[in-house]
């Protein structure tokens, strides 16, 4: 019996590791592929010189092959919080298709200035949307 249950253990753990692996990967064929049913979005997250977060009146995002606006639509509420925390989303799994790789850029805006410009670049995989390119974490010099 122990042998059977470290057998069942064994095999679930692969199970486990080799689906979370292959939600992670980034290959051509995706047919294959276990993913999670988390629906992925990528935040730009924006800090003062003292760690405080800063709240954006507006922001924009790019598609800079398209000059598309991009932008992900925010509730009141949604955006409030953005505000509070200095959290403002970038892309989601539905902005980029499986391998499709995008140039985009984050505006941020105070009082109608943009005071935050940030390029990045955005990959579909079989499963998420990732950021290859860019820096999710900026900080505000005054």
């Amino acid at each position: 019996m122990k042998k059977i249950l470290s057998t069942i253990l064994i095999a679930l753990t692969l199970f486990v590791s080799s689906s979370f692996y292959s939600c992670q990967s980034n290959t051509d064929d995706c047919a294959e592929i276990a993913c999670t049913l988390i629906f992925l979005v990528e935040y730009v997250t924006i800090t003062d010189q003292n760690q405080n977060p800063v709240a954006l009146d507006s922001f924009q995002v790019i598609n800079l092959e398209t000059n598309e606006d991009i932008t992900l639509e925010l509730t009141p509420e949604e955006f409030q919080f953005g505000q509070q925390m200095g959290t403002y989303p970038l892309v989601n799994d539905l902005s980029v298709s499986v391998g499709e790789t995008i140039n985009i850029q984050f505006k941020g805006f105070i009082n109608s200035i943009e005071v935050i410009t940030e390029n990045y670049t955005v990959v579909g995989g079989c499963c998420h949307v990732g950021v290859s390119e860019g820096n999710l974490e900026i900080v505000l010099s005054n």
